[in-house]
């Protein structure tokens, strides 16, 4: 059964910063934003037991990192499954309010994830496919310009987080078929040297 998203919070929760302190917690959460999973499917993957892995399922969902998406009954017991929510992802309006002191550690962390799963694409052929795009460019600009970029980067996250949505319910429809993991990546910053 298959549950309704939760609407983004525009808040940043504290708890969610502390839980991701947690490296089991990181990596669910990896994990969770390639692909619909249950703590059962991870527990190899993350090397922890099902009660550890459970725990810490829960523990980001309650700060809205993840959220349930469906249960299965599997003999006698109820299997959850989830997804990485919008707001887990760096960039989101949420994580532009972290402390300064964690920006750099957080902003790297993310980059490097993004080269890793780029890099994964490319090796496989993902980016020989009609679906892919990669763009980039220099420009310059004043800061109303920055702003202006800014203001335009987290329009596309949204834009993308309804896509999402809308296909989420055209799989649902169909009974479930995965569908395909998709990165979308987006940066705006100032240039070094």
């Amino acid at each position: 059964m298959a549950r309704k998203p939760k609407p983004i919070r525009h808040q940043l929760d504290q708890r969610l910063v502390r839980a991701l302190g947690h490296p089991i917690r990181v990596t669910a959460l990896e994990l969770l934003s390639e692909a619909v999973l249950s703590p059962n499917q991870m527990k190899d993957r993350i090397g922890a037991g099902l009660s550890h892995t459970s725990y810490h399922v829960r523990t980001v969902e309650k700060c809205d990192a993840v959220e349930l998406v469906d249960t299965k009954q599997r003999r006698g017991a109820t299997e959850h499954f989830y997804k990485a929510s919008a707001r887990a992802f760096i960039g989101s309006p949420d994580w532009r309010r972290i402390p300064k002191a964690f920006l750099g550690t957080v902003a790297g962390a993310s980059l490097g994830s993004l080269v890793e799963k780029a890099d994964k694409a490319l090796e496989a052929g993902n980016f020989d496919k009609p679906a892919a795009v990669l763009t980039w460019m220099p420009v310059m600009v004043d800061d109303e310009g920055a702003e202006e970029i800014e203001q335009i980067c987290e329009a596309s996250n949204r834009e993308v987080a309804e896509v999402e949505q809308r296909s989420r319910r055209r799989l649902a429809e169909l009974g479930g078929f995965p569908g395909a993991s998709y990165i979308v990546g987006m940066a705006g910053f100032e240039a070094a040297g």
